[in-house]
Formats: C-alpha cells, structure tokens, sequence
C-alpha cells in the first residue's frame, strides 16, 4: 500500500470487534517503533508508552475497573461502565496507554509536547493499518483522571492523552467519508 491510501484507509474499530487474534512480535515493535520518528521540537520526544499484552491485560482492566469503581459516587456509578471497562480487553492484542511527559526543557509549550505525543500515535495507527492491525483510540473510562495517572508514576504536570487498543478484526472493511472536502477547509493567501 502506498502512503495515501494507508491514511484513507486507516480506521477506527472497537475492541470489541476484535477476535481476539495476537498480533506478531514483530509487527508490534514496528508499530512501537514508528512511535519514535514523531516530529517535536528541541527532540523532547515527550511519549511514554505503557504497553500491556496478554500477560498484563487482564491485570490493567481490573485496575482500571476497580479505579472506575472506588472513584465514582454511588450515585453515579452504572454498572454496565464498570462491566464495560472491565471486558474492553477480552479480545485486544495490545494495548498501549499513551502519555506526555513534560519538562525537559522549559521553554517548550505543553501543547507542542501533546501535539508531538499524538504525532507518535497517529505514526503507530498508520502503521498498524499498513500490516493490516486494527486500532482504537480510547480515552473512556478513568483515562484523564489524576489517580490514574499517578498509577504510572507520571509527574503532576504530565498527561495522559488516551488509550491506544490494537487487535485483529474479521469486520469487513468500511469505506471512508469526510464530511467536507478538504477545499472547504482551506485559505490561501490571506491578505492580513
């Protein structure tokens, strides 16, 4: 496949779509590896990845669960979510919890370190579609709060920005749409 049409083919699926097939070693390395080469200013390269495959995932859904679970009130606690949590993996090859650290050098904008992190999530994504991986991008459950994010040793002013599943799926393939053409979206030479 060439470059463009792995961007256009590149999709979301549900890890419950997944069937449970485990992605070779090597592939998932060339995946972690593409996470690398993500642009990013005065080479912070600010991702962290915390991969979980199966001998961890039944481990990080339980922690993730019981967080979802001990965090909420009684009141609002819905049991399906806390089901849902705690299946999310059944069938997930890998999963990578996808952080920013921040801080290494202090004149570098916190949002330039986020924009670099997805930048490395998008390079792991695309290739994952070029081996024919499925992906999600998930920042449900207890993603974005602090207990969390001090489960993984993380400093105060680091971020996680989501959750990242990999898996097989036998989903047949969905054509891609935008909802506008890029033209759409786009000015030149503004006179300013």
């Amino acid at each position: 496949m060439d470059l463009q049409s792995i961007i256009s083919k590149r999709r979301t699926t549900k890890p419950e779509d997944f069937n449970g097939a485990i992605i070779p070693e090597a592939i998932f390395e060339e995946i972690l590896t593409a996470a690398n080469w993500a642009p990013n200013h005065g080479q912070t390269e600010p991702w962290r990845l915390f991969v979980f495959d199966k001998n961890g995932l039944d481990n990080f859904s339980s922690f993730h669960a019981e967080l979802y679970k001990s965090n909420i009130s009684s009141e609002l606690f819905l049991q399906k979510k806390y089901e849902t949590i705690r299946s999310r993996t059944q069938k997930t090859s890998h999963l990578i919890v996808l952080a920013v650290s921040t801080g290494s050098k202090s004149n570098i904008p916190i949002i330039e370190e986020i924009c670099a992190t997805a930048c490395a999530a998008q390079n792991m994504l695309l290739t994952a579609t070029a081996n024919g991986v499925s992906s999600y991008w998930g920042t449900g459950g207890m993603t974005y709060e602090p207990n969390f994010k001090k489960a993984f040793g993380l400093k105060s002013a680091d971020q996680i920005i989501g959750l990242l599943y990999f898996g097989y799926t036998n989903q047949p393939e969905i054509e891609g749409k935008r909802n506008t053409e890029i033209n759409q979206k786009i000015k030149f030479n503004l006179n300013l």
